[in-house]
């Protein structure tokens, strides 16, 4: 019988990252997410020690009710996560403020789960909700803002940003072939077919070149892998168009890169993403997110597909067809009593 004795240590974040690695099999962009979380909840209490914000409960949680309800829920299982892993391995005993945030929990998942199903825009989908036409035209302005550098071969950081907004733009807008999947473009490498089959890293996307017509999007690293598996995505003709001329620009420049998307080392663009997508879609006039893009894709197209269709979009988005009914938005958000 092997004996667990825990020890009290000053609690720092890398020590409890250890324990939650150790405790949980998660993948390295969640932890990267929890972080943040701690992190945000921490400046916003006022608290600059991991481990006085590990015993301020009863502070925290005053917080996280004041949150909406369905980011309460992400925000709960992150802390919940920290406090049941830490005290895995070290003293203090968290049990009292896992109970407290668990029995907190139970009483907002009823009402997360109505409002699931309620397919009613939140306040933040209200306030930046557009039209897919206006998605789908930032793709034209986007070309239009890169026209005179399209022919160059002096492009500097800045003229390639510009040129990547074209590309994200059109990722996720160009086509039904390709609809909206999440930030799954941060990470993609550039392959050719003959070299995929013994060059290929587990856990890593790509896109995959075999011909000027015929390319794949490869997507093995992604939020939803272990339910949804590794896919393999035929790039639609208009988004194709777009990769083709945009791969002759990076020949032409000489760049030196492995990835779709990079940055100024050439390494992926990674977190980037984000900031990337929105100034993508900055010509709507609206804080345009990736989720959001995924909503208004599926409330304007939806109802008009046949069950087989819904099913082969959410096979292609990676996600199951009842969160697409879901994401699915049929109304504003409804005012306060």
């Amino acid at each position: 019988m092997i004996i667990l004795f825990k020890i009290y240590i000053y609690i720092t974040m890398d020590i409890l990252n250890e324990c939650i690695i150790k405790n949980r099999n998660l993948k390295m962009i969640t932890l990267k997410n929890y972080n943040r979380i701690y992190s945000r909840l921490m400046k916003e209490v006022g608290i600059n020690n991991i481990e006085i914000f590990l015993n301020s409960n009863v502070q925290v949680l005053e917080l996280i009710k004041k949150k909406k309800t369905s980011s309460q829920a992400t925000l709960l299982s992150a802390i919940i996560v920290a406090l049941e892993s830490y005290s895995l391995y070290h003293e203090p005993d968290y049990s009292p403020s896992i109970v407290l945030y668990r029995d907190y929990m139970k009483t907002i998942l009823p009402i997360i789960e109505k409002e699931k199903y309620a397919q009613i825009k939140s306040e933040t989908q209200d306030l930046n909700w557009t039209s897919w036409t206006d998605l789908q035209a930032c793709n034209k302005s986007n070309r239009k803002a890169i026209t005179k550098n399209i022919k160059r071969i002096d492009l500097n950081n800045t003229d390639l940003r510009a040129i990547q907004l074209w590309v994200i733009s059109n990722l996720y807008t160009a086509s039904d072939s390709n609809p909206p999947r999440r930030l799954d473009y941060k990470n993609i490498k550039i392959i050719k077919k003959k070299d995929f089959e013994k060059e290929h890293q587990a856990e890593q996307n790509y896109l995959i070149l075999e011909s000027v017509q015929k390319k794949y999007l490869y997507f093995a690293d992604f939020k939803t892998v272990k339910s949804s598996g590794i896919i393999s995505i035929p790039v639609g003709e208009k988004l194709n168009k777009v990769l083709n001329e945009y791969l002759k620009i990076l020949k032409n420049n000489s760049v030196d890169h492995d990835y779709l998307l990079f940055n100024n080392q050439g390494k992926a663009i990674g977190e980037q993403m984000n900031i990337l997508l929105g100034e993508a879609f900055s010509s709507t006039g609206k804080a345009v997110t990736v989720n959001l893009i995924r909503h208004i894709y599926l409330s304007e197209n939806a109802d008009r597909w046949s069950l087989q269709k819904r099913k082969e979009i959410s096979r292609l988005m990676s996600h199951s067809l009842e969160t697409q009914l879901t994401y699915s938005k049929v109304g504003p958000t409804p005012e306060s009593p």
